[in-house]
Order: C-alpha cells, then structure tokens, then sequence
C-alpha cells in the first residue's frame, strides 16, 4: 500500500474520532470571531454614552460596588464608550471556583449590569462549548486531545490535497463548476478547495490553541522563535515593603496616577489587578491599539507605598515572549486587525463543515463499492434453470 493510502486512511479515521468535536469548537471559534460585534447588539449595557465629565475614580468604584462584591480582584477600563467592569474571583464555601461581575457606568458608577456565576450569558455559553464543551475538566481532556488529532487531520489534508502536476494546480484552488457538474463533484470540491483555503487560518488557529494546553508546543514554539535559547517562565514581580507597614491613604488611585504619569502616552485601554495577598504587587496593563495584547505595557507598584518595581514593554521581551503574547491575538485573527476576524470567521465556518463533506465522500464511495461488488457478484453467481 503507497504511503499516499496510508495517509488518506489516516485522514480518514481520525475524522471520525474528531468530527463532532471539531464541528462544535469550530462554530463556536466563528460565533466569538464578531464577539464584540455580537455583544454590543444583545446586551445594551455594553455601550454607554460618551460624555465630557472626567472619568470616576477607583474609590469610587469601590464604594459603589462594596454592596455587591466583598473584595475587588481586577477593574477593566474598556475605553471609551463602554462600561467599567469590575471582577471578583474566589471559592465558595463548597470549594468552587467563582466569578462576580459588575459593569459600572464610568462617569457617574452607576451599576448598570450584574453577571454572577449563576447567570450564563451567551458568550459565556460559547466560550465554555469552546475550551471544554461545557463538561468540565473531562470536556477539556476531549477538545485538548480532539484539536491535536484535528492538527494531524489538517496536516494530512494539505499532503492530499497537493496537486501532482500543472494541470491539477486549477482544480485545487478553484471551484471549476458548471452545469453539468454533479452535487457529488461539488461536495468534494468544497471540501479540499475550501478546506485548503480554510487551513491556511485555522492551522495557526489550533496550533496556538495546542501552545495554551500542551507546554511541548508552547516551548517547541519558544525554541523555534529564539533559535533554542532556554524557556523563560513568567515570574511575578512581588511587593517589597515590610508587611507590617500599612497602605497609605487612597493607594490604588495614587498608583493609577503614577501609571498614567510614568506611561506619558495614548492608551485606548488599561487593566487594573489589585492585590490578594500580603506579597502580591498591584500591576496595570495599558493597550496602546485596539485588537493588539501582545503589545501591552505592564506595570508593577508596591501596594502599600506605591513604588513603581518594574514596567514591561514589548520592547523588553525575547522572540518567544513576544510571540507568547501574541497567542490570542492570531488565535481569533485580530493579528489582521478586522479583515483577519473576517477571514478566520470563515475559515472556521468552513473547518465546521469539513466532518460534514468528509462524512458524504466516504459515504458516496463505500455505497459505489457496494454497488459495484454487488454487480460483479450477480454476474458471476450461476443463473437459475426453471423447468
């Protein structure tokens, strides 16, 4: 058997051990490509009227949320035109994991959104279908293990696709159709013309996806970007007064003053991240574009003198930092900017339907085979004499 056999068999029946899962992680990965889009138009809260007054100040915001929230752990400054969120993370008394939310108007704290763990939004639906199908940790193993499989499909799929001469370069990167064409013709088209197209998104798509749940794939990407320099992990930067010593008056304003301050520039958004510990610095990250992560600057401050300990910048990280930060951005391909969300939401809808086309190409062939043995075994099966 030709290794060309081997590799379609391959292709074949990891499809049928992925399909369902690549269905759902691939529609859902469509819906979240317009996720702010979709957001403004479902949920109201999410725009707020642009006024002149300045914006309310982080003791504002506590007051306003100490009602709701018993301790804050980040406040989200979304920028101009949308609300303040506010975030609470901790265990309840049964141990899990919880989240609070509170969406502030930003120039009079008006609390115009409550989202607690008991009330889902869509997104929330979509993003959990996304990373685990809603099954928890068990939904985690199968969508880890089914986008690898789904990499290996994707990878076997370019190699089948691979026209073998000149004359098969037209067929594979377009839909030649006509009227003539029949529907069988035309599914196997969508399925490698479009599925080529496709690959070339979502093949950068789940390969950063694999580089957030493999750490072989996050550190072979490292190595590949720093030409094999050491993995360098994340170190938190810590605060380093003495902890007896107690916070001065209005802190996290005074640190949001001095970010402002020591950044000395545009900013369309900044994050918040206030310390739960003892040990624990305040940091600030500021977005200099819109749709650009990896180009965030992070600030660290002592919480309770308010001394900058570090900034980073882009500029300060390696290759394979770099690229590291840019996992999300070329995950949903806002790396592009609109266009790219655009192309990935297709390129995903497409990869949707793949299990779906691939599952009509087997089918159509196993009932020809069946057809055709069915004929060859009629023709030679001896016919039957009535007297």
């Amino acid at each position: 058997m030709s290794i060309k056999k081997n590799i379609k068999i391959i292709h074949r029946w990891l499809g049928f051990i992925s399909g369902l899962v690549v269905f759902i992680v691939a529609l859902t990965g469509a819906i979240y490509a317009f996720e702010e889009e979709i957001s403004d138009l479902i949920y109201p809260y999410q725009t707020i009227p642009i006024q002149k007054a300045p914006e309310i100040s982080i003791e504002t915001i506590k007051e306003a949320c100490s009602p709701y929230l018993d301790h804050i752990n980040a406040i989200y400054f979304e920028g101009k035109g949308r609300p303040i969120a506010v975030r609470e993370i901790g265990k309840n008394s049964n141990g899990q994991r919880y989240n609070k939310y509170l969406y502030l108007n930003p120039y009079t704290a008006e609390v115009v959104h409550k989202k607690f763990d008991n009330s889902k939004s869509f997104f929330d639906i979509v993003i959990g279908l996304h990373i685990n199908l809603l099954l928890g940790d068990v939904g985690s193993y199968i969508v880890k293990y089914g986008t690898l499989i789904f990499l290996i499909i994707l990878l076997s799929g370019i190699y089948l696709w691979w026209p073998k001469n000149k004359k098969g370069v037209k067929q594979r990167f377009t839909l030649d159709w006509k009227n003539s064409t029949k529907w069988k013709r035309k599914n196997f088209d969508l399925h490698t013309v479009l599925g080529f197209y496709a690959s070339v998104f979502v093949l950068f798509a789940a390969i950063t996806g694999l580089a957030w749940t493999f750490d072989w794939m996050d550190k072979a990407i490292y190595a590949t970007a720093t030409f094999g320099k050491p993995y360098k992990t994340w170190e938190e930067t810590l605060s380093v007064s003495d902890t007896l010593l107690h916070p001065i008056s209005s802190i996290e304003d005074l640190v949001m003053d001095k970010a402002i301050k020591d950044l000395n520039g545009a900013y369309i958004s900044k994050r918040f991240y206030i310390p739960s510990s003892t040990t624990e610095a305040f940091r600030i990250y500021f977005t200099p574009e819109k749709g650009t992560n990896y180009k965030d600057i992070l600030y660290y401050y002592d919480q309770r003198t308010g001394r900058l300990l570090k900034k980073e910048t882009p500029e300060d990280k390696n290759n394979g930092e770099y690229l590291r930060d840019m996992y999300y951005d070329i995950h949903v391909g806002q790396l592009l900017g609109f266009p790219g969300r655009v192309a990935m939401f297709f390129a995903c809808l497409i990869t949707a339907s793949l299990p779906v086309t691939g599952f009509i190409i087997w089918w159509g062939r196993r009932n020809k085979k069946n057809r055709t043995s069915n004929k060859s075994s009629s023709k030679s099966r001896p016919s039957l004499q009535h007297n």
